[in-house]
This record gives C-alpha cells, sequence and structure tokens, in this order.
C-alpha cells in the first residue's frame, strides 16, 4: 500500500477521518480511486433485519421489524408490525438516516442517526424510536 499524499487525497482523509471512520482509511493502493469513499460506505451500511421500538403520536410503546436493502444512499425494504407487512424506502446521507414506512392511507416518518448495529431518532410527531441489528 502506498500513503495519499496528494492535497485533494489529504483532504478527503481528513474528512473521512473526523466523520470517525476506521483507523487506516487514508490508505490506498495505487490505482483505486474511490477506495476511501468504499471504506467509508461499508462502515454505515444498514442492510440487513433490525428490530424497530418506538413510542407512536398517542404514546404507546410500539414494536416491529425492518428488513432493509442499501443501494448507495437509498434504503428500501419492509416492516412488519401489528398491522401487516409495509414498503419502507428512505436515505442514508453520513449517519442520517430517513425512512419512511408506507401504510395504506398513511406513511410514518423517521429521522435519526446510524451508529454501528443501532439507530435512533426522532418521529414525524417527535416521538422517539429505536433500532437494532438483529
Amino acid at each position: 500500500m502506498k500513503k495519499l499524499t496528494s492535497p485533494v487525497s489529504l483532504f478527503v482523509c481528513a474528512l473521512v477521518l473526523t466523520a470517525g471512520a476506521v483507523s487506516g482509511v487514508c490508505m490506498a493502493n495505487p490505482g483505486q480511486a474511490g477506495s476511501v469513499q468504499n471504506a467509508t460506505a461499508a462502515v454505515l451500511s444498514v442492510t440487513g433485519a433490525w428490530k424497530f421500538s418506538w413510542i407512536d403520536k398517542n404514546g404507546d410503546a410500539r414494536q416491529g421489524t425492518m428488513q432493509l436493502k442499501q443501494d448507495g444512499s437509498s434504503v428500501s425494504g419492509s416492516f412488519k408490525g401489528d398491522h401487516g407487512p409495509f414498503a419502507v424506502v428512505g436515505t442514508l446521507q453520513g449517519n442520517q438516516i430517513s425512512l419512511t414506512v408506507k401504510a395504506p392511507m398513511r406513511k410514518v416518518s423517521f429521522t435519526g442517526t446510524v451508529d454501528g448495529g443501532k439507530m435512533g431518532g426522532a418521529t414525524e410527531a417527535g416521538k422517539t424510536w429505536t433500532a437494532v441489528i438483529q
């Protein structure tokens, strides 16, 4: 491996390290442009099965599961809870996630952050939610 020493490479490394990526990510094989970006994307994947908990708009604790698939910054999948399976769409930008569960005649949105095998934040109603990888 060869150290990245161009000004642009050093700037990208500084951004990646500031974002808390894996140590050693500022090393790349010559000729493999984008390896810093690929290492960062791998750290922030949300693909998989998640156990999901939230407080609904009435203040009741709810639970379900999500099967998510990530393609770049796009996230899609399915949600299973008390009332059947529903489609999920969303985005992941850095560690910021936004998910929308599309139930019949209603959409419920969740925003928050991803931290390894867990994520959490607030619903559109300002209630809390968390999820852990299964």
